[in-house]
C-alpha cells in the first residue's frame, strides 16, 4: 500500500530558485513600509529580510496545495494565531472587494502579474486560479504592513532620532509580538534571531523554591481569579443581551453562553473545596500539616465533573458564530453603541468577547498543568490521591488536545504557569535583561525605577478598522 503524500515545502530563497524569485516583492515592501509610517524609510538589508519572511509565509501556504480561496482561508484559520487570523482573513477579503468594485483595477501592493505565473510553474506545477493568487498577496501584505508597523515602533522607541528600519527592529518586534512570533516559530532560529525573554527559566526556578503549601494557595488564588473572568462573561456580557429578547433571540444567546453557568458552578465548587482542606490542614503532634488537595481532585475528577469541558469545547465553535450572527444585526448595533456601562461596550463584545470565551479551554489544560505540578510536590496519600485524579483525567485530556488543535496556539502566561512571583533577585535579573535587549535605549535605567517584573507581552489595541494598533 502506498504511503500517504506529505505536504512538501517549496523553498523559494534555495540556491537553485533565488534567481527566480530575488527582488520580486522588494518593490511591494517598500510600498507597504510607507503606508504604515510614511515618514520613515527602510534599509537595503530590512526589505531583504523582509521578502525572506513573506517568502517563507507564502512556502507554507503553498505547500497544502490550495485550489481555491476557501482552502487558503481554511489553512490560515487553522495555522494563524487567534485573533490574527481573523484580522488577516477580514482584511484580505475587504481587499478582494475592493478590487471587484474598481473593475479589475489592482488594488494589491504584490505584484500578483509576476507571481500568477510563477507559482504555476515552479510551486503548483499547473493552472490555478488568479483569485486565489490575489487573496494570498492580501494575506501577505497585511502580515507585511503589521511587521513594518511594529517594527516602525520599536525603531521609535528606543532611538531619538527614528529615519529608517533596520534588521534588528523586525527582529524585535517579531519577538516581542506574541501572535506574529507564533507564526514564524516555523522558521529556522538563526533566521528570527535569538532576542527572546528570560522568564521561562525564571518559572522554572521559582517552581524549585517553591512549597506544596504555597502552590496550593497559588491555585486557589488563580481559582478566584478565573470566577471572577467567568462572573464577568455571565454579568456583564450575557446581561444586555437577555435585556433585549426581542433584538437578540434568547435560542441564539443561549448558544454563545452556553455551559458557562456549570463551569463556573464547578469552579466555585472546586474554590469551596479547597478552602475547606486548607482550614483543616493544621498541627498534629506539633508538626503542621499540609492540605490534602489532593483528594479534592481525585473526588472531582472520578465523578467526571471536568468533562464539562469537553463539551464546552465542542460548543465553542458554534458559540462564536452565533455571536457573529447576533452581531451581523445592524439594528443590535445600534443598541450596543448606545451602551456607555462599559465604555466602548460594542468593541468589547466583538473584540474582547471571543478571546474570553477561549479562557475556559485554557483553564482546563491549567488543570493538568496544576495536578502535574502538585504531584511532583506531594507525598503519602495525597500522592495516591493526585495520581488517581490524573488517570481519570488522562481521557478527558487527550479529548480536548485533539479538539483544540489550531484554537489554542499559544498558552497565555498569567493562567498556564502555577507557581509563585519571581523573587526580587530574580525579578532584577529579568529587568536587566529586557532593557540590554532593547537595541539603543535611551530612558531611565530600568532598575531604578521598577522593583519587580510582573509579565511580558504585547500592548495590542484595537479599534474599528481593517487594522489593529500597536503602541
Amino acid at each position: 500500500m502506498a504511503s500517504p503524500a506529505t505536504n512538501v515545502v517549496y523553498d523559494f530563497i534555495s540556491k537553485e530558485n533565488q534567481s527566480k524569485w530575488r527582488g520580486i516583492l522588494q518593490p511591494a515592501i517598500g510600498k507597504i513600509q510607507k503606508q504604515v509610517h510614511p515618514r520613515m524609510d527602510i534599509e537595503d538589508d530590512a526589505v531583504l529580510y523582509m521578502e525572506d519572511l513573506l517568502y517563507h509565509l507564502l512556502a507554507l501556504i503553498c505547500s497544502t496545495k490550495p485550489h481555491s480561496i476557501n482552502d487558503v482561508a481554511t489553512y490560515i484559520t487553522k495555522t494563524f494565531v487567534v485573533p490574527l487570523n481573523t484580522w488577516a482573513i477580514n482584511d484580505a477579503q475587504r481587499t478582494m472587494e475592493r478590487h471587484q468594485l474598481r473593475k479589475g483595477k489592482s488594488v494589491f501592493n504584490l505584484p500578483v502579474d509576476k507571481l500568477n505565473p510563477l507559482l504555476e510553474k515552479e510551486v503548483f506545477k499547473c493552472v490555478v486560479e488568479v483569485n486565489m493568487v490575489r487573496y494570498i498577496a492580501a494575506i501577505l501584505d497585511y502580515i507585511a504592513a503589521d511587521i513594518l508597523k511594529l517594527a516602525g515602533n520599536v525603531m521609535k522607541n528606543t532611538r531619538s532620532v527614528a529615519i529608517r528600519i533596520k534588521v534588528s527592529d523586525i527582529k524585535l518586534s517579531l519577538n516581542a509580538d506574541v501572535a506574529l512570533h507564533s507564526l514564524f516559530k516555523q522558521l529556522n532560529a538563526q533566521q528570527l534571531g535569538d532576542g527572546t525573554l528570560p522568564p521561562v527559566e525564571a518559572c522554572e526556578e521559582n517552581e524549585q523554591a517553591a512549597t506544596y503549601d504555597q502552590l496550593v494557595r497559588q491555585l486557589v488564588s488563580n481559582e478566584e481569579k478565573y470566577i471572577s473572568h467567568l462572573n464577568l462573561i455571565l454579568k456583564v456580557y450575557q446581561e444586555p443581551f437577555t435585556d433585549k429578547p426581542k433584538l437578540f433571540p434568547p435560542e441564539e444567546v443561549k448558544k454563545v453562553f452556553l455551559h458557562l453557568p456549570e463551569l463556573h458552578a464547578l469552579s466555585v465548587q472546586l474554590l469551596s473545596s479547597l478552602d475547606e482542606c486548607m482550614e483543616m490542614a493544621g498541627v498534629v503532634d506539633g508538626e503542621p500539616q499540609s492540605p490534602q488537595a489532593g483528594f479534592v481532585f481525585e473526588e472531582m475528577a472520578e465523578s467526571q465533573e471536568f468533562d464539562v469541558y469537553a463539551n464546552y469545547a465542542n460548543s465553542y465553535s458554534d458559540s462564536v458564530n452565533a455571536l457573529q450572527k447576533l452581531l451581523e444585526n445592524a439594528e443590535a448595533k445600534e443598541y450596543l453603541k448606545t451602551l456607555t456601562e462599559p465604555d466602548l461596550f460594542k468593541e468589547a463584545i466583538q473584540y474582547v468577547l471571543p478571546k474570553s470565551l477561549l479562557e475556559p479551554l485554557y483553564h482546563c489544560f491549567y488543570y493538568f498543568e496544576a495536578v502535574n505540578m502538585l504531584m511532583r510536590k506531594s507525598k503519602g496519600e495525597d500522592l495516591d490521591a493526585y495520581e488517581a485524579a490524573e488517570g481519570c483525567m488522562v481521557r478527558l485530556k487527550m479529548n480536548l488536545e485533539k479538539q483544540c488543535t489550531g484554537l489554542l496556539p499559544s498558552r497565555k502566561e498569567d493562567l498556564g504557569v502555577l507557581v509563585q512571583k519571581p523573587s526580587y533577585k530574580t525579578s532584577m535579573k529579568i529587568i536587566s535583561s529586557v532593557q540590554s535587549k532593547i537595541e539603543g535605549w535611551e530612558g531611565p535605567d530600568l532598575l531604578q525605577c521598577s522593583t519587580e517584573f510582573l509579565m511580558e507581552g504585547s500592548v495590542v489595541i484595537t479599534r474599528e478598522g481593517n487594522r489593529r494598533r500597536i503602541d
